[in-house]
């Protein structure tokens, strides 16, 4: 049976710094996930970006989602 990609939006928020979105599409990136769209605003150096990604049926969204908070976690933003 063929299985489907999965296509996700995510949303980082918290207070903007250098880096950042590099820290976050390098765990993307490593997982071999495919980054479709991007969407950020910055007020007051808030940052709220969302992130529209394919994520490949051969990779468990579990495992992404884990590396995603952790590294949110380390920079201090929300996912």
């Amino acid at each position: 049976m063929h299985q489907s990609n999965e296509v996700t939006l995510i949303n980082v928020t918290g207070r903007d710094h250098p880096g950042l979105l590099a820290r976050i599409t390098d765990v993307l990136a490593e997982s071999e996930v495919n980054i479709l769209d991007i969407g950020q605003a910055v007020i007051h150096e808030h940052i709220s970006l969302g992130l529209l990604v394919e994520l490949s049926a051969r990779q468990p969204s579990a495992g992404v989602m884990k590396e995603l908070l952790y590294t949110a976690h380390q920079e201090g933003v929300q996912v």
